[in-house]
C-alpha cells in the first residue's frame, strides 16, 4: 500500500512566537549554564530575546578569564 503524501502548511508567525517564548530563552539559558567551564575563572551566561529568536551567549566575565581563555580555549571545547 503506497503511503500517502500530506501537505500543510508551516505558520512563521507561530514558528516566531515558539522560538521566542519564555520558556525557549530558559531552556537556551539553562543549557548554556550547563556548558560553562569549571576551571575557576569568572563566566557570565546571559539570554536575551531577538526579533526572531531567543538568544543565549556565554561570556567571559573579567581579565583573568579573558587571558586563560585565550591560552585554553575552554569555551570552544565545551561546545564540541
Amino acid at each position: 500500500m503506497p503511503a500517502k503524501l500530506v501537505d500543510f502548511k508551516l505558520d512563521s508567525q507561530g514558528v516566531r512566537e515558539l522560538l521566542r517564548s519564555d520558556e525557549v530563552e530558559q531552556m537556551l539559558e539553562s543549557v548554556a549554564e550547563s556548558r560553562v567551564p569549571s576551571n575557576g575563572c569568572n563566566y557570565e551566561v546571559k539570554s536575551k530575546k531577538g526579533s526572531h529568536r531567543a538568544n543565549a551567549v556565554i561570556r567571559v566575565g573579567d581579565a583573568h578569564a579573558y587571558y586563560h581563555e585565550l591560552k585554553h580555549n575552554d569555551l570552544l571545547k565545551a561546545v564540541k
